[in-house]
């Protein structure tokens, strides 16, 4: 969707190699949908790969809505990535387990009017984490964030170029 590509062209604008997949189950990807379990699994292995044919280059995490959330579970779980971006992650798909808690700094953008992910809930979860990320409430902004992809590029140039080392061309 316009969101996944928005993140894509950002990452590459910031020097980064950027890989879009498809989660199973989803358009013309193998496999059935996992409830998340798979899904990490498989958001991990391309991480896995990307390093592996990268090795040298610092690696961020992005993801939108339930991508966020599996990019989440897996920034939990790997501690050499620089920075992990999400946007309108539903955090509540943590239940009564505590939210995944990831190694590296952490942005989260969310529209207030989002119509799909409880802003409210999300917000809530994320601030009562013992390090919460840096949340951008984004205000008349739904879950696709239509008309105000600008918003992306113009928060996240700059938050990944101080992770990056790099100077920013916002």
């Amino acid at each position: 969707n316009k969101v996944v590509y928005t993140l894509s062209r950002i990452a590459m604008q910031a020097g980064c190699a950027a890989l879009r997949f498809q989660f199973r189950g989803v358009g013309d990807s193998e496999g059935p949908h996992d409830g998340g379990v798979g899904e990490v699994e498989d958001a991990a292995w391309f991480l896995g790969k990307l390093r592996e044919s990268m090795p040298s280059l610092p690696a961020v995490m992005m993801g939108f809505s339930f991508g966020a959330y599996m990019a989440l579970k897996v920034a939990a779980e790997d501690s050499q990535l620089v920075g992990l971006v999400t946007i309108a992650p539903p955090l509540a798909y943590a239940g009564s387990q505590p939210v995944p808690q990831p190694h590296c700094d952490w942005i989260m953008l969310h529209g207030r009017a989002d119509e799909v992910v409880s802003f409210e809930q999300s917000r809530d979860l994320a601030m009562a984490m013992s390090r919460p990320p840096e949340l951008i409430a984004v205000v008349e902004v739904d879950h696709f964030f239509h008309g105000n992809l600008n918003i992306l590029r113009t928060t996240l140039q700059p938050w990944l170029a101080q992770r990056l080392g790099v100077a920013s061309n916002s």
